[in-house]
């Protein structure tokens, strides 16, 4: 199980950070970093998702749990083909990205599933579910329509949650030209 997070102080500085835990609950792989460039927490979700994709093999079975909804519905689009789409795309480059590789490993026949968690349920008001809303939470609701904060999955989302609040306190890599925030860019492009 992978779970994704970014971490932002608006304007400021923003980070990401991913971890995977094994069935037995141990940590097995995990990483963070600062954004370069535009400083936010949509980017540093995104970021953490391609960060997390890129660590796995093309033919390991990967859940991923995300607690942004748009990073979440995103994924699931391919707007490769779809160039007006395309250019208007927050983080086109990261998103120029992910996309050949989920598309690369559904073609393969690997297991790629994205799911929604419900972030912050340690605070009592977040628990309850929004009965109108569009993603239901991967912990399940245990029956009440209401996260329980101890499940496995928000266990996971706060670790990955953590680590892109270190992430977001660390110095960006300039030397991982892969985090650069052009990496990724389609052949023409604006810049300021």
């Amino acid at each position: 199980h992978t779970y994704t997070d970014g971490a932002t102080i608006p304007g400021e500085r923003t980070g990401w950070g991913y971890v995977v835990i094994d069935a037995e609950g141990r940590e097995v792989n995990s990483h963070r970093g600062r954004l370069r460039g535009a400083q936010s927490n949509d980017i540093a979700e995104a970021m953490a998702l391609l960060q997390a994709l890129q660590s796995a093999n093309l033919e390991t079975p990967l859940n991923i749990y995300i607690d942004n909804t748009g990073v979440l519905d995103t994924s699931k689009k391919d707007l490769q083909k779809d160039h007006r789409a395309r250019s208007e795309q927050t983080a086109r480059a990261i998103w120029n990205r992910i996309s050949p590789i989920i598309r690369e490993r559904r073609a393969r026949g690997t297991h790629t599933e994205l799911f929604w968690i419900h972030s912050h349920t340690d605070d009592e008001e977040r628990r309850r579910w929004n009965p109108r809303a569009r993603h239901t939470c991967a912990c399940g609701g245990q029956g009440r329509q209401e996260c329980d904060p101890n499940h496995r999955h928000h266990v996971g989302n706060e670790r990955a949650d953590e680590l892109a609040k270190e992430g977001m306190n660390m110095e960006p890599d300039e030397s991982d030209l892969y985090l650069h925030p052009l990496a990724g860019e389609d052949e023409y492009h604006l810049q300021n």
